[in-house]
């Protein structure tokens, strides 16, 4: 099968795995490992990359990419995972020129990878924390600023003390996030924050709000560690903590490998 495109889910390293591999694939096409000496990389036929004006539809196949990838890693040990909806153009041979063009670079990352996996951890506050500004000088200092202004220089005063408001929370998160990150880091392999990525799509829950997310590189022991770092961080009042994984390393995969 080396004509048309191949739509690639991840690379393995066929060290400690078998040389060949099936499963079913997207939509249930049937994908299969193509191998370059000791590496491969599974892939189905796919014309191009799937498009849908219902993103329910993407959903599902997203869902089960991750999936797909899941399965490869308990066959192969920690894959190099590709982004959903990845396609190469040329079919097998394109994708088996990239396994030995690539070499060293894959086999790097996947040596770098080996034996670890991505868990994503997300701490929320399920309350406004409006005490903690409570002493902040600045506040007191616009409050009574208020209070005392005339008509006219409310609507200034008020502006300013939303944004004094903002400051402080955004200072709070940075100190949450490092604390996080503080806490993690001695047990991972690498740390990344974030940012606005998270599985719920969204800066606040149905529960609260999101002020500190990470992603962790970390072996099953090192997993276990952290979940007893953030026990305590979730002991805390107010404070609700989400740790999920093992996930295929997605977020650990350095830029440039997979071009």
């Amino acid at each position: 099968m080396s004509d048309g495109r191949r739509y690639v889910f991840c690379a393995v390293s066929l060290a400690d795995g078998p040389d060949s591999y099936q499963t079913i694939g997207l939509d249930g096409t049937d994908a299969y490992l193509v191998c370059d000496r000791n590496l491969g990389a599974l892939v189905q036929p796919q014309d191009a990359a799937f498009e849908s004006a219902d993103g329910t539809d993407i959903q599902r196949l997203l869902v089960d990419h991750l999936a797909i990838v899941d399965e490869v890693g308990e066959a192969f040990g920690t894959p190099l995972p590709f982004r959903f909806n990845t396609v190469f153009e040329g079919g097998d041979d394109a994708v088996r020129a990239w396994l030995r063009e690539s070499r060293d670079s894959i086999a790097t990352q996947l040596d770098r990878l080996t034996g670890h996996w991505e868990y994503r951890i997300e701490v929320i506050w399920t309350d406004d924390r409006p005490a903690e500004s409570a002493g902040d000088d600045r506040l007191r200092e616009l409050k009574t600023t208020l209070e005392d202004a005339p008509p006219g220089k409310q609507f200034l005063v008020e502006k300013q003390y939303e944004q004094r408001l903002s400051e402080l929370a955004r200072e709070r998160k940075a100190a949450e996030q490092d604390a996080l990150e503080s806490r993690v880091q001695p047990h991972a392999k690498a740390i990344e924050s974030l940012g606005e990525q998270s599985v719920q799509l969204s800066e606040r829950s149905d529960d609260g709000e999101v002020v500190a997310r990470i992603s962790a590189l970390a072996t099953e022991q090192g997993a276990d560690a952290i979940g007893d770092e953030l026990d305590d961080v979730a002991a805390k009042e107010g404070v609700e903590v989400r740790y999920t994984g093992p996930w295929p390393p997605y977020t650990h995969v350095s830029e440039g490998v997979l071009e």
